[in-house]
């Protein structure tokens, strides 16, 4: 009977994912629509402007969302039950949010001169730097009502609203790009933004009561695991924008758009673990006393992931340099070596997801933060080393190491909720391997 009831927990886990799963598709596969053609439309240099400016948006909407819409998660699971005091963790978490967004937003704007002069050396990239003001306000406010829905569980609504505002982006990207280049790209994903947060806002109104009831009990007891959570993201969060940042600086933001290509396939392939994380940790929270279910649950999850992600990933190694000549052009034939790295880093780094929301679901986020800095240190450490000589491949090669070894680290010290650690680790050498392999080949 027990058996029975993890199978259907299981099984329930997949369906919800399912639904984000093709969502994340439909989203993947329009930012790789939106990639291509910013790609070719700008060419390399000023598709690499753009790809960095884009990185630093990601970034500043960590520092604003200051570790709420991962929290917030675990708190609307635990709630939901108490309409009243679910009410009181919203609207104050809500407070919480718009707080921390201004708080940035204002320090940001007067430090846009200083990036521009100091740090890139480029003054005329100030103008793109003030205008992704906007798109940080409408990116936060998205991840963090993601977290609230994610929390309900109502998959099936951040699964409609993501689709339908991503879909708004291509026609946008399309006319503003080529009339406003990169100017046009960054107003393109900010209106698009602006209309998943009319979205998500409309929706969130049909569950809840919006005041301004602030309780401060709620706020501390949120912000006892958005700290951790905050800091577990903060060595993590920056290295993009650092390591794109170094390559621009230190070679050409060519470099920036080979690794940026890379990337995007990368952020494809991780639709999977993303899309099985939405009802994942809610789970994890909801059955934080009944551990064997949670260690069944995972091993499963986990296994049937790295099958899947293993046959999706060897077409995009075997036909590497065809898919990039194909979709991009003869011009960013270099991204092929990095892109055999970055791809390839998709199966250690799912690894380190699935456990990442067990620590999650758990509020273990000071466990998470030491794995996250493991990660962080290797990745800037190792790139900074090897970028100068090797561009974007030098970044290509961290990037995999680091995510391989994150995974090492995290499968040894998880070992007790893990039911044949080593058959993971022989996994990851051979993955290893054949990467090496491919690499040799092209």
């Amino acid at each position: 009977m027990l058996k029975i009831e993890r199978w259907e927990e299981l099984r329930k886990i997949f369906f919800q994912s399912f639904q984000y799963f093709l969502s994340l598709i439909i989203v993947r596969s329009i930012t790789a629509i939106n990639g291509i053609f910013l790609a070719r439309f700008l060419l390399s240099e000023k598709f690499g402007i753009f790809s960095n400016i884009n990185q630093l948006a990601i970034l500043l909407t960590f520092f604003a969302s200051f570790g709420l819409p991962s929290a917030i998660t675990k708190f609307i699971a635990q709630a939901k039950e108490n309409k009243e005091l679910l009410n009181e963790t919203f609207n104050t978490a809500q407070i919480l949010i718009f707080l921390t967004s201004a708080i940035v937003i204002i320090i940001y704007f007067f430090l846009c001169p200083f990036l521009a002069n100091r740090i890139y050396n480029k003054p005329f990239l100030i103008k793109y730097l003030y205008f992704i003001i906007f798109l940080l306000l409408f990116l936060t406010l998205n991840n963090f009502w993601i977290g609230i829905l994610q929390g309900l569980k109502i998959i099936k609504s951040i699964s409609l609203i993501n689709i339908l505002y991503n879909l708004i982006s291509l026609p946008l990207i399309f006319f503003l790009v080529r009339k406003y280049e990169i100017s046009g790209g960054i107003w393109a994903f900010t209106i698009a933004n602006f209309f998943g947060s009319l979205l998500f806002f409309f929706t969130i109104k049909k569950y809840f009561s919006l005041n301004l009831n602030f309780q401060k009990n709620i706020a501390k007891n949120i912000l006892s695991l958005t700290f951790p959570t905050f800091l577990s993201g903060l060595v993590m969060m920056p290295a993009m924008w650092l390591v794109t940042t170094r390559l621009g600086v230190t070679k050409n933001f060519s470099e920036v758009a080979y690794f940026n290509i890379a990337n995007t396939f990368f952020q494809f392939l991780l639709f999977m673990p993303l899309a099985i994380g939405m009802p994942l940790t809610p789970t994890i929270a909801e059955n934080i006393k009944n551990q064997e279910k949670i260690k069944e649950l995972l091993n499963k999850i986990m296994n049937y992931l790295n099958i899947f992600l293993f046959i999706l990933l060897l077409p995009f190694l075997i036909f590497s340099s065809k898919i990039i000549t194909l979709l991009y052009g003869n011009h960013y034939l270099s991204a092929v070596k990095p892109f055999i790295f970055v791809v390839s880093a998709i199966i250690p780094t799912s690894i380190g997801y699935i456990l990442g929301y067990y620590l999650l679901g758990t509020g273990k986020m000071w466990l998470a933060t030491l794995f996250n800095g493991v990660w962080f240190v290797l990745f800037v450490g190792s790139t900074f080393f090897f970028t100068y000589k090797f561009g974007a491949l030098g970044a290509g090669i961290s990037f995999y190491i680091a995510y391989l070894c994150q995974a090492f680290l995290m499968i040894f010290y998880l070992k007790n909720i893990l039911i044949k650690p080593f058959r993971l680790l022989q996994n990851l050498i051979l993955i290893s391997f054949l990467v090496i392999i491919f690499y040799k080949l092209i």
